[in-house]
């Protein structure tokens, strides 16, 4: 009948499911927005490979063998992928002094249509000394809406912007929007990226098989882009299933210590109970004078649960350059639910005392 270690006990049950179950929620949010965010190009059944195929004597075949697979949709090639982000190149000043590292590629003609990715004004580059930039780069020059024909000097080199991308992101969402610029190739090769028809998997299989056969004094592999997208995100997926588990397991710990206490407090207060109910108490009464016994425990504990969770959650989200939007409301809900839960446990286990005839209680003295 002693309270002193259960109530304690019962405090650091609810304080931790209310904790796990916030910092699972933020958790899982997160994985599927960046999972699911908009990179601003299109890699869904777009495989990626690394292959080198020399000057245009060898590329031009190759770049027509691709072409004529029968469960190719599309084909092109830049010098590197935005999965695997790009090397750097420094602009350069009217007086020579160094402004800032950009990102920088070299692509064909037709590679940003093949992407997905959204040409905001002018054309892609035809011509060695072209450029393409994204908005990211025109913003940092403060060329405003004047950045088309704009002259340029990097890579030791006099260019001019005749192209203006739309922002895509490079890497991940673990990094801010970068800077970059592309220049033109009629080299096919480096890292070619193919767009597969359906059954993508099979086609996969088939794409690898068949270039190995091709070019057996090469070695290449095609990946999934998505794939290699989702890879960079596996250690949050990681810590999502593990939040997962350990919110399912101390939700559990919970229901049996609070299913164990309120066992406990029906029996010791059967009489009492019974008593109250020969005054003329209420079934409701009798329930809503337990509950309010566990939530005299349940609501700080939860309250100081999810303020702990927000702060965890606070410090974790500072690793992604992109977070989910999310408010108080939210944790308000998780707080809500869970109080709920713990009520719901407790009217289940005190129903029968409470609708119970007090002289089966009564007689026994």
């Amino acid at each position: 009948g002693k309270k002193g270690w259960k109530r304690p006990l019962l405090f650091v049950q609810f304080a931790g499911v209310a904790f796990i179950c916030g910092l699972m929620y933020v958790v899982m949010a997160q994985y599927n927005y960046v999972k699911d965010k908009d990179m601003g190009y299109n890699p869904q059944r777009v495989a990626i490979g690394s292959i080198y195929f020399g000057g245009e004597e060898e590329s031009g075949p190759a770049l027509q063998f691709f072409r004529g697979l029968p469960y190719v949709e599309e084909v092109s090639s830049a010098v590197s992928t935005p999965v695997w982000s790009y090397s750097g190149s420094m602009i350069e000043g009217e007086g020579g002094q160094s402004l800032f590292s950009t990102r920088f590629s070299y692509a064909l003609e037709d590679y940003f249509k093949m992407m997905g990715m959204t040409m905001k004004e002018g054309r892609p580059a035809r011509a060695s000394d072209e450029i393409v930039v994204n908005e990211a780069f025109a913003e940092r020059m403060r060329w405003g809406d004047k950045a088309l024909n704009h002259p340029l000097r990097a890579e030791g080199r006099n260019l001019k912007v005749v192209g203006v991308l739309k922002n895509f992101h490079i890497g991940s969402f673990y990094q801010p929007q970068d800077v970059i610029m592309f220049g033109y190739t009629r080299t096919f090769g480096n890292t070619v990226h193919v767009r597969l028809k359906e059954p993508f998997a099979e086609n996969l299989r088939r794409l690898n098989k068949d270039v190995s056969e091709a070019y057996p004094d090469k070695t290449v592999d095609f990946y999934s882009m998505e794939d290699q997208i989702l890879n960079k995100y596996n250690p949050v997926r990681v810590f999502s299933n593990a939040t997962i588990l350990a919110a399912l397991t101390m939700f559990f710990v919970m229901l049996m210590g609070l299913i164990g206490y309120t066992t406990d407090e029906v029996r010791r207060r059967s009489k009492e109970i019974a008593i109250r109910k020969v005054n003329g108490a209420e079934s409701l009464g009798i329930l809503e004078l337990l509950s309010k016994d566990v939530l005299y425990v349940a609501a700080p504990a939860v309250i100081i649960g999810i303020i702990s969770a927000a702060y965890i959650n606070g410090m974790w989200m500072e690793q992604f350059a992109e977070q989910v939007p999310l408010s108080w409301p939210v944790y308000i809900l998780i707080a809500l639910v869970i109080l709920l839960l713990i009520v719901a446990c407790v009217i289940w286990k005190s129903w029968r005392i409470a609708n119970e005839n007090p002289v089966n209680s009564i007689k026994s003295e």
